[in-house]
């Protein structure tokens, strides 16, 4: 029966596909009453077929479009390097959610997303039909409202933890640098604290009382992030109002791009001239309007690597790391790691009415022993997550500390040493077992004296004896 069914459909699918081909369905009608904008091109880069959202969209008649080669209604001729629809062509592969910036002969600017796909013919690329949706007014404030609702926490850096010397030499550069306006760099992996740093430098600064704006370059598509960063100028896309970008929203306070290295090499180049002059023009405008902004960058990689694999500009590099932090990785800081772990027990036994009074000296072995590839978030999350499962513990034991934890370990272990890992899960539980039924022989089943013996609460004793699957009874003195 399945059988006859998937025949079936694949006999429909046919019928629908000659049908199309052969020209007695028609696509074209459907097509013009899609919300959507659709361009189709022939092989050749000439336009065939627009549908009247996509006129709308870009503003030309269709009889300024059809027929006319891509180039002629696209940037008046200019190179199509950034066309989503050439690219198309040229690969013969479909191009999804590519987020693009064109401009029509008449100069109107569309941002919006694209949706590629080639049309093929006897096994050679016939086209391209493109399906266009422009991005609303609507939805570049929704994002920059985003942004803009970063926490505005005030952190000071006599409150973060660390007294490691590497740490703090850190803290003295950033606060020294803070008074000054010149921009500052962040360097360090994810999770070592730059935006930590970042809010501290803003808490240190003069720039103190004034506003605090924060974007990650690397979440934001490329053609939204120059409207977000330096404003629109009203008619420069669709949609597009007089709008303020961040420069002009941070002014008289500090601006955080997080992950500069993630910037179109072209923005980096409007950035660049935006620093020197001090000055923003806004996307669509030839005013120019000047701003006092005290500029922090990061990046989550070295700069000499950064730089050998062209994703920052040398000359935006040398500009904004006028002052240079480098925050050490957490396994490079291990004398902090006990002063950590009690921050964020504190902070966490206080948000999930936790009264976990320690990490055991088990756990904080396996600390020291891993390598912390997430750094210090990881280290938050990880006692966060033990610590929502810690009902009825006094100390965070191993057992609590997530599978995943245990793999990295393993693996970090034998990488530094050459040796099999010291302690796998399944190596934790046998010894756990182990000791519970020694304690429990010795005390004859009594909880309260074999809790004695493992110096741990009778509470916990009972919740690993259901978890290793033990009895009272099984060990009561004959």
């Amino acid at each position: 029966m399945k059988n006859d069914t998937k025949k079936n459909t694949a006999q429909g699918l046919k019928d629908v596909v000659s049908l199309i081909s052969s020209g007695q369905v028609e696509l074209l009608p459907v097509f013009d009453l899609f919300p959507l904008g659709v361009t189709i091109v022939d092989a050749n880069g000439y336009i065939v077929y627009c549908n009247s959202a996509q006129a709308k969209i870009d503003g030309v008649r269709h009889a300024d479009a059809v027929g006319k080669y891509l180039g002629d209604v696209y940037t008046a001729g200019k190179p199509l390097e950034t066309s989503v629809i050439l690219s198309c062509l040229q690969t013969g592969k479909p191009i999804i959610n590519r987020t693009s910036l064109h401009r029509t002969r008449f100069g109107k600017l569309v941002n919006a997303q694209h949706h590629a796909f080639p049309l093929y013919t006897e096994g050679k690329i016939a086209g391209v039909i493109l399906f266009l949706e422009p991005f609303s007014n609507r939805q570049v404030d929704c994002l920059q409202s985003q942004i803009q609702a970063q926490p505005q926490d005030r952190v000071s850096f006599d409150s973060i933890v660390g007294g490691n010397a590497m740490f703090r030499r850190a803290v003295n550069i950033a606060r020294t640098a803070a008074a000054g306006p010149s921009p500052i760099l962040i360097c360090g992996s994810t999770g070592t604290g730059k935006e930590l740093f970042a809010r501290g430098i803003h808490e240190a600064s003069p720039w103190s009382s004034g506003p605090y704006m924060t974007v990650n370059c690397a979440a934001i598509p490329a053609t939204l992030l120059e409207g977000i960063l330096f404003g629109t100028s009203k008619g420069a896309f669709t949609g597009a109002l007089d709008k303020k970008g961040l420069f002009e929203e941070a002014n008289n306070g500090v601006l955080y791009l997080d992950e500069l290295d993630s910037m179109p090499l072209e923005l980096q180049a409007k950035l660049l001239r935006t620093l020197q002059e001090r000055k923003v023009r806004r996307v669509g405008s030839t005013q120019e309007r000047p701003f006092n902004v005290k500029l922090v960058c990061s990046i989550s990689d070295k700069p000499d690597v950064i730089l050998e694999q062209k994703r920052l500009r040398p000359d935006v590099f040398y500009r904004v790391a006028v002052a240079q932090v480098e925050l050490p990785c957490l396994r490079e800081r291990l004398d902090d790691l006990e002063d950590l772990c009690r921050f964020f027990l504190l902070r966490h036994n206080n948000l999930l009415q936790r009264e976990v009074m320690g990490i055991s000296q088990q756990t904080m072995e396996l600390f020291r022993q891993y390598g912390w590839p997430g750094n210090v978030r990881e280290l938050e999350h990880i006692i966060e997550g033990a610590l929502n499962l810690a009902s009825g513990y006094d100390m965070l034991e191993p057992d609590l500390l997530p599978d995943y934890f245990f793999r990295e370990l393993g693996q970090h272990h034998s990488e530094n040493t050459g040796q099999p890992q010291k302690a796998t899960w399944s190596e934790i539980q046998d010894t756990e077992k182990q000791a519970l039924e020694t304690a429990l022989q010795k005390s004859g089943g009594n909880l309260s004296r074999a809790a004695g013996l493992l110096g741990i609460s009778r509470q916990l004793v009972a919740y690993h004896m259901r978890k290793c699957g033990l009895k009272r009874e099984d060990y009561f003195f004959q």
